[in-house]
């Protein structure tokens, strides 16, 4: 964990930070008497950003400059404004005044509805607003700003914003300790990185978050394997303070698995890396990789030697450190029987951790304050807005009073003119309303005409299964003496009863699409929606084994209960006409610029290629009721929910015996 907070600030930010279009080599020294302030501030900003993790005190000065001009100067484009906030937001989490961070966020917030913002910077800002959050604790509100950056790259194809935001959802899994999620964020965004243009150090610090997580699942071997191909990456790229962790972690794995050997050549390397005034992130790791490796080694006195130095030099802001380094000296004081000194640095870590809670506490307060005051000022300005909307609609009022007595002025000097115009509207008018009555009267006599086929067709099927009930009844009454037939008999009689009630509740849900609401829409999973219709149709065919195989399928936004309808009947259409005990389903889904397309696919009986247009017509049915029950309704209703949100649906490939493939697409 000591390595995230570490290099976290530095080299992760550095890596998801948009890139500025130009880079002065030192703030000022540039410039002429034709340099204009707008490319002052940009040059300044952009030294700013090159020196923020090599001198920071050449980034402060820089960024303090660029807003000096922006405080004196007038007319500063919208951009240039929001880039120096952006700048000014890395600047602040990198000296770790995290609330200072978070106000600049809230004004950035705000700005975002400024026009000149292009997206790839709204982007980039959704990112650091959502690690923001994490870092106050509100991961819901990170989780949110990550997929919703995720889903926008995805759409986009901005696939390099999708590898950063899946890293530090994947880091905010594993903090919380759901190791499985993390390793699902670490492995798409690799995968995704063999395909995209990103920076060599995005996958080497992939490689090491995700040797993060394999080393607490205690997978060391697998740990060291990643950590290699992060090394590699560093190695390729010069990242010193980088390999000098990776050495680190290493050596941590090595001494898991108790192989002393190959930790104490990893103590060597270490000892070999460079040791200069830029260099004391490898100095701190080798001490402090020093000092566990002797206390595995039950070198105690040795181990507590270095381990003071540690702690005598430790930031005292550093606290989880601070905790780390005093929790290991009361261990290995513990070891050496020195239970006096135990005690004490067990009573500093608790120290320590109390003014940890304390500061998380004010922070967290201080947060939760800035937070409601920037929410209380979005409705402050959303009520300002409404004001000044409604002065304006007074001013459109005002306008067309004065508007309408010039043309009553006007009307009396061309009352001929205004009457020809006026008859010729009219004309126009009742054109209009007689081609929209037209069209009226067309739709209700062609729902007149479904509405009387619907009604002969209902009547016969209805009739049926009542006759048979009947029939049937009257024969059980003739076999009242034979226990064997009368049986058999009730037993037919039940199977019509439960026909007629599943024409009727088939019936029911047919007319009640009309009043299916399709507004409320959300985004889904395909994956989890189809394996809700495979449970529905195992529950109704529990005789038979479904198996779903799945190709391309994505996220949709789409009216969720409509489209879960549409696969449960297709699936049951598939399982119903199956002489097979494994009833097979591939469903493939793709995307184009307007629409969503799935291909259904099964190994049923077959449709004969004379009846593809008729299978989707109301009560047609192609097999006697007796070998496959059923009311002749169901592709009839996928048909009419499909129509509900202008899809389509047709047979693509049907053969007997070998399976059909449907197709359905609607709109985005």
């Amino acid at each position: 964990m000591f390595f995230k907070k570490s290099v976290f600030l530095g080299l992760f930010l550095l890596l998801c930070q948009t890139s500025f279009a130009q880079e002065a080599e030192l703030y000022g020294e540039q410039f002429t008497e034709l340099t204009t302030p707008i490319d002052r501030i940009s040059a300044y900003i952009d030294t700013a950003n090159k020196y923020l993790y090599q001198d920071l005190d050449i980034s402060i000065a820089a960024l303090n400059a660029s807003k000096n001009i922006i405080d004196k100067t007038n007319d500063i484009p919208d951009s240039i404004i929001f880039k120096y906030k952006y700048q000014k937001i890395y600047q602040e989490l990198n000296m770790l005044q995290n609330l200072e961070a978070f106000k600049t966020v809230m004004e950035c917030e705000t700005d975002l509805n400024w026009d000149e913002i292009s997206t790839d910077f709204r982007s980039s800002f959704n990112y650091i607003k959502g690690f923001t959050f994490m870092i106050f604790g509100d991961l819901e509100a990170a989780q949110k700003a990550y997929y919703e950056n995720i889903v926008t790259g995805k759409k986009n194809k901005k696939y390099s914003l999708v590898i950063s935001n899946l890293y530090s959802l994947g880091q905010l899994y594993n903090d919380e300790g759901d190791h499985e999620a993390a390793m699902s964020c670490f492995e798409e965004a690799l995968n995704l990185s063999k395909t995209t243009k990103v920076k060599e150090s995005t996958i080497a610090l992939l490689h090491i978050e995700k040797s993060e997580v394999l080393s607490s699942q205690e997978k060391y071997a697998e740990a060291l394997s990643s950590l290699q191909k992060a090394f590699h990456k560093a190695e390729q790229n010069n990242l010193q303070i980088l390999m000098s962790d990776i050495r680190m972690l290493e050596g941590k794995c090595y001494l898991k698995q108790g192989n002393i050997k190959e930790a104490e050549n990893i103590y060597s390397i270490l000892k070999k890396n460079p040791t200069g005034n830029n260099d004391q992130n490898n100095i701190t790791n080798t001490k402090q990789f020093l000092v566990l490796l002797s206390k595995e080694k039950k070198e105690y006195r040795k181990a507590l030697i270095h381990l003071n130095e540690l702690i005598n030099t430790t930031d005292s802001l550093n606290f989880d450190y601070q905790i780390y380094n005093y929790t290991l000296a009361h261990e290995l004081h513990s070891e050496l029987g020195n239970y006096k000194y135990a005690y004490q640095n067990s009573l500093a870590a608790n120290e320590i951790k109390e003014k940890k809670e304390a500061d998380t506490k004010r922070q967290k307060t201080a947060y939760l304050k800035v937070k409601y005051e920037s929410e209380e000022r979005e409705k402050d300005n959303a009520l300002l807005k409404s004001e000044i909307q409604e002065n304006l609609s007074k001013q459109r009022i005002l306008y067309a009073l004065i508007g309408l007595a010039l043309l009553t002025l006007l009307f009396f000097i061309g009352a001929f003119y205004q009457k020809a115009r006026y008859n010729k509207m009219l004309k126009q008018e009742v054109a209009k309303r007689t081609a929209k009555l037209n069209t009226s009267n067309k739709l209700l006599h062609n729902t007149n005409q479904e509405l009387s086929e619907f009604n002969q067709i209902l009547s016969h099927d209805l009739k049926e299964p009542a006759r048979i009930i009947v029939s049937l009844s009257q024969l059980a009454h003739k076999y009242r003496d034979d226990p064997h037939k009368l049986q058999e008999q009730l037993s037919h009689v039940t199977d019509s009863a439960k026909q007629l009630n599943v024409l009727i509740d088939d019936v029911e849900k047919y007319r009640n699409i009309d009043q299916t609401d399709i507004s409320k829409t959300e985004i889904v999973e395909i994956e989890c929606m189809l394996q809700q219709a495979v449970k529905r149709c195992q529950e109704k065919y529990p005789e038979k084994e479904v198996l779903l195989s799945t190709e391309n399928t994505q996220q949709i936004h789409v009216a969720p209960n409509l489209l879960l309808q549409v696969f449960t009947y297709l699936m049951d259409n598939s399982c119903k006409f199956n002489d097979h005990d494994i009833v097979k389903i591939h469903i493939a889904q793709s995307i184009s610029n307007t629409e969503h397309t799935f291909t259904i696919k099964d190994n049923g009986i077959g449709i004969p290629k004379k009846f593809h247009q008729h299978v989707f017509e109301r009560f047609k049915r192609l097999n006697l009721r007796n070998e496959y029950k059923g009311s002749g309704l169901g592709l009839s209703i996928a048909k009419k929910l499909l129509d509900k949100i202008q899809g389509s649906i047709a047979i693509l490939d049907s053969k007997e015996n070998e399976g059909t493939t449907i197709s359905i697409a609607f709109p985005k």
